[in-house]
């Protein structure tokens, strides 16, 4: 089955990216599966992918170059990103 990546940090920007990834999954009939790029203990992001019952993938690189890399050995259709070190989105 193809995926959604749902690229999260540990911080309150990665709630709406994985409640997106999940509502985009439902609608086109994709699986989504959580990344991160663990600059420190990866455990809080595998609490919040866990939350979303979501697999886990952690990847190693800088953030835009680990979610390609992730997104082509996975198959990943589409990728959710949310805003890096934020607590809200876009203003």
């Amino acid at each position: 089955m193809s995926k959604i990546l749902a690229a999260i940090e540990p911080s309150a920007a990665a709630g709406p990216v994985l409640g997106v990834a999940t509502a985009l999954a439902e609608r086109l009939g994709l699986t989504p599966v959580a990344v991160h790029v663990p600059e420190e203990d990866p455990e809080p992001a595998r609490l919040l992918a866990g939350h979303w019952d979501m697999q886990l993938l952690l990847a190693e690189g800088t953030p835009s170059d680990a979610i390609r890399t992730v997104m082509d050995r996975e198959g990943a259709e589409l990728a959710v990103v949310g805003t890096r070190r934020l607590a809200t989105g876009p203003r």
